[in-house]
């Protein structure tokens, strides 16, 4: 039972995680963009925070959806 607490926990972060980085990429894009002569809008700090938690709580959801929270035995 403990171990596979652990591991779903680990894959829990690890799901925020990588949510969160993607979303954090695509602010990557928009200044690559911007790097090629592209008209894009750059994104504020709080606007960057909101992409960024958006991305961590749909990697949450899809994690949750797909591995729901385990039966305690």
């Amino acid at each position: 039972m403990k171990l596979t607490t652990e591991k779903w926990l680990k894959g829990l972060v690890a799901a925020v995680v990588t949510g969160f980085s993607t979303s954090g990429l695509s602010a990557l894009g928009i200044a690559g963009a911007d790097a090629v002569g592209l008209q894009v809008a750059q994104l504020d700090i709080k606007q960057l925070g909101i992409l960024a938690a958006t991305g961590a709580v749909v990697g949450l959801l899809a994690y949750l959806k797909q591995s729901p929270i385990p039966a305690d035995e």
